[in-house]
């Protein structure tokens, strides 16, 4: 996805997600890829800083 333009991040907790009201409000959608693992999702923190890295790796 190309995060160089202005963008919001919304981030869903980690058992439900984003309502289907708010993904379906949103322009994009994006997920962050997981390896096969024990885990099922990551905590909104970690799916935040995620999100904001590649963002700012982008832009550089």
């Amino acid at each position: 996805q190309d995060l160089r333009q202005p963008t919001a991040f919304v981030i869903g907790n980690e058992g439900a997600g984003l309502r289907k009201q708010t993904i379906a409000a949103a322009s994009k959608a994006i997920t962050i890829p997981m390896a096969e693992s024990s885990v099922e999702s990551l905590n909104a923190g970690a799916a935040a800083a995620v999100c904001l890295f590649e963002r700012m790796r982008q832009a550089s």
